[in-house]
Formats: C-alpha cells, structure tokens, sequence
C-alpha cells in the first residue's frame, strides 16, 4: 500500500513539473515582437531552445508514427506484433538528428531567404536616431546608429540607455532589407 501512494504522489508531482514547464513555455513562445525585443539574451536562447526541441519532438514523432503507420498497413503487421522497441528507437534517433538538422535549415533560411528584418529605433533629445539591438540585462539596452550590425560582423559603436529612457520615448518600427539576402526591389518602410 506505501508503494502504491508513493507512486501516486511522484505521479502527480511529475505531472505538476510538467504543466507548470507548459505554462512558462507557452509564456515564453507567445510573445510579441516588441516582447521579444526586450527580453534578455538568456530568454530568447530560452525561447529557441524551446521552439528547436519543440519541432524536432513533432518532426520525431510523425515519423515514428509513419513508421507504426507503414508496419499496420504495408507489413501488415497487426499492432500488438508491432517492434515499439523500434519505434522508440526511431524516436530518440530521429529527435536527436533532426535537431542539427534544423539549425542548420534556420540558418540557411536566415542567410538566403530572408529579405528583410525589422528594426526598432528611438530618436533622442538631442536628435540622434539609435536602432535597439538587444537586451543587455534587464535595465539596459544595447542600441547602435547602424541597423545592421548583426549582419556585418564589423567593430562597431554601441550605445547603452537605460530601459527607462527608451520607454519614455516614440519606439519606431523600420522594415529594412536584409544585408546578406538578395534584396533587390525592396524598400525600407517606417511604421509607427
């Protein structure tokens, strides 16, 4: 009988850790373009974690499904005969694969596909325009004159404000073309 309640409660408190994991995930996954700019380096590598083990799960999974899938009716194989112990293993296989696997399709789509990305800027007092790069802790942005200092890679100039400062101002959105891409007959456009 103490096993039995023993089992009960590491049940329930696993299933505890796992919704409550759900939840700050679905947080962390739902937020805005503006969110996401404010947020720290650690949150977003949070969120791509999140959104790479996410998709490399279901990509695992519907193939281990096409698997039982083609063993039921190519087989015929009846679905008690069937090799779970291979079907996890395809699994495991394909989740572990497909991970480097999606890097490397993201960073290939970054780099080819992508025409254009979105910028914030904040204009000064003093008239100065300066394009928000990032989070550097919670209470400091990482702004820069050049849009692009991602994409180039250069020794550039880096201005820090403190958050504060920014939330007093106009925060501009700017659709600028991508320096890498081929961005022939797009133009930069400001929106409010």
């Amino acid at each position: 009988m103490g096993t039995f309640i023993a089992t009960i409660v590491a049940f329930l408190t696993g299933t505890g850790v796992i919704m409550s994991s759900i939840v700050k995930v679905k947080s962390l996954l739902d937020k805005s373009s503006i969110e996401m700019l404010f947020s720290t380096i650690e949150q977003k590598t949070r969120q791509y974690v999140y959104a790479l083990t996410l998709l490399s799960f279901i990509t695992a999974l519907g193939i281990s499904y096409v698997y039982i899938l083609w063993s039921l009716y190519v087989k015929k194989i009846a679905l008690l005969s069937t090799n779970f112990s291979m079907v996890i293993s395809i699994f495991i296989m394909c989740f572990i694969l497909f991970i480097p696997i999606i890097i490397t399709l993201l960073n290939v789509r970054d780099k080819w596909f992508m025409k254009e990305h979105g910028k914030y800027k904040v204009v000064l007092d003093n008239g100065t325009s300066l394009y928000i790069i990032r989070m550097l802790n919670e209470e400091t942005c990482i702004c820069s004159e050049n849009p692009h200092v991602e994409f180039k890679g250069q020794n550039e100039e880096y201005v820090l404000i403190k958050l504060d400062d920014v939330m007093r101002k106009s925060i501009i959105k700017q659709t600028l073309r991508s320096p890498v891409a081929n961005t022939d007959n797009i133009e930069d456009v400001e929106t409010m």
